[in-house]
């Protein structure tokens, strides 16, 4: 009895671990979302394209 009383909080402790984990992850992501708009310039969005196109370029050339 004790050890199922035991199994069944370690489970109800790794469940409440991984709620607050994803909790805090939307939060992040949240304020993310609504901070970096003001913080990003056009030329950080520039820097983010050209990056991306040359990823996308060294891809390609692997095929």
């Amino acid at each position: 009895m004790i050890e199922a009383a035991r199994a069944k909080m370690e489970t109800r402790i790794l469940q409440a671990k991984t709620k607050l984990k994803m909790e805090l992850a939307d939060m992040a992501f949240e304020q993310a979302t609504t901070r970096l708009p003001g913080l990003i310039t056009d030329i950080d969005n520039q820097m983010f394209l050209d990056n991306y196109m040359k990823g996308m370029q060294i891809e390609q050339d692997q095929v």
